[in-house]
């Protein structure tokens, strides 16, 4: 059985939002974090890059300034 995780996620329920602790799987928490859906509170889901820029293959070289 996949090993559960708990996470913090903000829902809509009629027409209001509401913050929901639930748990899931750790494949589940990894998708849904790297969307932004969850928050990891507890277990060990691979959290995702928190700034786009450290996301970015480190083997890709920065883009060449045109010279003048």
């Amino acid at each position: 059985m996949a090993e559960l995780v708990k996470v913090k996620m903000l829902r809509a329920v009629g027409g209001y939002a509401v913050n929901d602790e639930r748990e899931v799987s750790q494949a589940d928490a990894k998708r849904l974090e790297a969307r932004g859906i969850v928050r990891v509170l507890k277990g060990k889901a691979a959290a995702a890059p928190e700034n786009k820029m450290d996301a970015a293959p480190a083997n890709k070289a920065a883009p060449k300034q045109a010279a003048k």
